[in-house]
């Protein structure tokens, strides 16, 4: 179950949003983040509590953890290795980016969604749009887990991508 929260958030890790800034492209989503020395892995894990917290909060009605929770995933880091790149082809990654670019929109509009029911105690209102967090998650990952390629070799790919910015910088 936790694979599955994992990467059905994936798209999350890129996803989430530029704040105020129209994006046209997968890369200038990617670039509106902060880029740390984080794995998919660690990040999904994020994604997962927060959408616990998110979940947890609208069952309590605890206004403060439903925005807590909303603003882990729009102000989240990202890694440094560019997400499609767990995608085996060119059309793959090709793909994922347009998703990428399509299920980030979702995203927003559903934890800016969120953040406002709360505020204003409309507790339905923040469980469809936690819904709708959830269900573009749900059918991001069943279009993309399938095709993604082992995790070693990822881990490899970014391993040689954040050697290559290292000696890009010197």
């Amino acid at each position: 179950m936790k694979w599955k929260i994992a990467l059905m958030l994936a798209i999350l890790s890129i996803g989430a949003h530029a704040e105020g800034k129209k994006v046209n492209t997968a890369e200038e989503l990617v670039g509106t983040k902060k880029l740390m020395d984080i794995t998919y892995k660690e990040q999904m894990e994020l994604y997962g509590s927060a959408m616990r917290t998110i979940q947890s909060a609208i069952i309590t009605r605890n206004r403060m953890l439903a925005k807590k929770g909303a603003d882990l995933i729009l102000t989240h880091p990202a890694p440094r290795s560019k997400p499609w790149s767990i995608m085996p082809t060119d059309e793959d990654k090709k793909g994922m980016k347009k998703s990428l670019l399509m299920y980030s929109k979702v995203f927003k509009r559903s934890l800016l969604g969120i953040k406002k029911s709360a505020d204003k105690g409309k507790w339905l209102d923040a469980n469809k749009a936690a819904y709708e967090l959830s269900n573009a998650c749900v059918s991001c990952h069943a279009r993309w887990k399938n095709k993604a390629i082992s995790t070693s070799i990822a881990v490899e790919q970014m391993k040689k991508a954040a050697f290559l910015a290292q000696k890009k910088k010197k």
